[in-house]
Parts: C-alpha cells; sequence; structure tokens
C-alpha cells in the first residue's frame, strides 16, 4: 500500500480483494509481487473530498476518471464501460510476455500511477455509451514489457450511475489542478532481483545485470566398466612315485622286476611306481589328472 496524504493505492486480487505482497526498494519505491495470468484490482481511497483521480497502467491512460465527492471513499477500479446507462469494471490481468533476448530491468517492471487532480468546474452532457482504453501486449508506452496488464480480466461487477439529472444527463467536472501523482510498481520475483530488492539465489550463475541464470546440475550417467575375473589358478595334480627295493617277491600290478648282482648274488630288484592326487583348492570337478 502507498499512502500519500490521504490517499491510498494498492493492487489486489481479483478474487479475494487481499492486497499483493509489497517490497520497498532502497530508494524508497514500492514494488508489488505479482505472477503472471492473475486478475486485479486498483484498489484507491480518499480522505479528501472534492477531488478527481485519473489512472494509467504501463504508461497508458485508461481513459476515464473518478470522483470523491466525499471524504472515507474507497474503490475498486480496472477497466471501466458504460453501456445503457450501466457501469461495468473489470478487473485487469497480469500477462507475460515472450522476450528471447535484450531483456533489461524496465521490461521487467509494470506501473500503476493514480493522477489526482481538484475537481473543476461542473457541467452536464449527455449520456452515451463509453468503453475505457483496452490495454493489449502492444500498448503499453517505454518499449516492450516482459510482465504487463491487459484488459483480458474475467472477474467484474456493476455499479450504479451517479450524477445523473431527471433529464438523464450526467453529471461531470473538468480536470483541475493536478495535485500528486501516486505509483505502485509490480514485477514478478525476477524483477525484485533486478532490483536488489530480493538477494540473488545462491544458484544464480550472473555476476552482471543480465538475466539471473538458474544454474541445473546435469546428470552424468556412471558407466560401469566390466572387470574381468580372473579365475583363481587349479592346483595342478602331480603324480608322485615312490621306488622301493625288495629283493624277493613277485612283481605285482604296478611293479617292475629287475635283476641285479650284488656281491656276486644275484638280487631281484622291483620298482613300485604310487600315485598320489594332490588336494584340488579350485573345487572343480572337472580337473584332469596331469602325469608330470
Amino acid at each position: 500500500m502507498v499512502k500519500v496524504g490521504g490517499y491510498t493505492v494498492e493492487l489486489v486480487t481479483a478474487d479475494t480483494k487481499e492486497p499483493f505482497k509489497e517490497h520497498t526498494a532502497p530508494d524508497g519505491k514500492i514494488y508489488a509481487e505479482v505472477e503472471p495470468g492473475m486478475d486485479y484490482f486498483i484498489h484507491v481511497s480518499s480522505h479528501v473530498r472534492g477531488v478527481m483521480m485519473r489512472f494509467a497502467v504501463d504508461g497508458v491512460d485508461l481513459g476515464y476518471r473518478d470522483f470523491f465527492t466525499g471524504s472515507h471513499t474507497k474503490k475498486y477500479r480496472g477497466s471501466w464501460e458504460r453501456r445503457d446507462n450501466r457501469h461495468t469494471i473489470t478487473a485487469l490481468h497480469f500477462n507475460k510476455t515472450r522476450l528471447a533476448q535484450g531483456v533489461t530491468p524496465d521490461m521487467l517492471t509494470g506501473k500503476v500511477e493514480v493522477h489526482v487532480h481538484r475537481l473543476g468546474e461542473q457541467f452536464y452532457e449527455d449520456t452515451h455509451d463509453r468503453v475505457s482504453t483496452s490495454l493489449t501486449a502492444d500498448s503499453t508506452s517505454g518499449g516492450k514489457k516482459c510482465i504487463k496488464s491487459t484488459s483480458s480480466g474475467s472477474q467484474s461487477f456493476g455499479i450504479n450511475p451517479k450524477g445523473l439529472t431527471a433529464s438523464s444527463k450526467i453529471v461531470n467536472y473538468r480536470l483541475g489542478k493536478h495535485l500528486r501523482t501516486i505509483t505502485v510498481n509490480y514485477c514478478s520475483a525476477l524483477g525484485l532481483i533486478y532490483h536488489k530488492i530480493l538477494p540473488r539465489p545462491p544458484d544464480s550463475d550472473s555476476d552482471d545485470d543480465s538475466v539471473p541464470v538458474k544454474k541445473e546440475s546435469v546428470p552424468v550417467k556412471k558407466e560401469s566398466v566390466p572387470v574381468k575375473k580372473e579365475r583363481p589358478k587349479r592346483a595342478k595334480r602331480k603324480r608322485s612315485t615312490e621306488t622301493s627295493v625288495a629283493t624277493a617277491g613277485r612283481a605285482s600290478s604296478g611293479e617292475k622286476k629287475t635283476t641285479a648282482q650284488n656281491n656276486g648274488e644275484q638280487v631281484e630288484m622291483v620298482t613300485v611306481q604310487k600315485t598320489y592326487s594332490l588336494v584340488d583348492l579350485t573345487g572343480d570337478d572337472d580337473v584332469a589328472e596331469i602325469d608330470l
């Protein structure tokens, strides 16, 4: 809420009339934190009688005036039209535009201005249909915007016409002396960061006034490298041969009988071969014996 003298201005949501969260910049300017896609009204109040207000959004005059002939008056304003003496107020809409490059801080910020004037000379005019200025994506002044207001709100309400005479004339007032202009800026969280009202996120990749870019961690796919397992070396089976000598007896299977002379005596020598299988440490059953 911006309060100057006996006047207040704030931006509120169209459905609940709740004010948007506001932030104060180091230079004292008020910024309403808004998001694209929301409808809103301009909520004004005056504790001063005998004044009129004009409304401008993003530098575009809405083209109508509101009279405050009494004190302590509050009103919700947006787009306005008069058809068959029926007055309708329609919410404004925060719209996001697409800008690929060249974004500057002023493009991220919009503003609502309320110009306060004294009531001028009173006069009468015939009734006629009238519609306020239409706000579109291209109607802003001062260049393109990333977020801006349009007249495409979906919320509306009717108001009772005042100041009609018996002859269906409208009581009107000429524009009097300008008293003051009350400004409420609006922007998204990105705009608040630009204006150094909110701190940059710790993962932003920007050291200047360019658009903060959030670092995104790119998942790196870990590729598992197959490691060839070497089978443990198997213990080889050996044949171990013992040779024993017998002086007599008949050679059995696996024995080899030979005859030699010992001190003139004939001695029969029997060579006995025995085969031992060593323990297989691998646990494999298909290991063949190897003769050495």
